[in-house]
């Protein structure tokens, strides 16, 4: 799994607390056998406090294209 998160800083928030957060973007062939076992290893650990998760998603990379017979998603459909 690549992985890679970015600091997130918007200055004060209206009721005068800080507005900061981290982004994590990561990058694996098998989401449910890397990023998901690993979230839930982290459930109720010690971090799950000072952590709240306000979104996400899941966005696939379809396979490229090896010559000009060939089309996005082609391995996907292909036995």
């Amino acid at each position: 799994m690549l992985r890679r998160s970015y600091n997130v800083g918007q200055g004060l928030a209206p009721d005068g607390t800080l507005d900061v957060g981290l982004v994590f973007c990561c990058s694996q062939p098998d989401v449910a056998r890397q990023f998901a076992t690993v979230r839930k290893r982290l459930e109720g650990g010690r971090f799950a406090d000072f952590s709240t998760t306000t979104g996400g998603g899941y966005f696939l990379a379809l396979p490229g294209v090896a010559d000009a017979s060939d089309w996005y998603g082609s391995a996907l459909l292909d036995p």
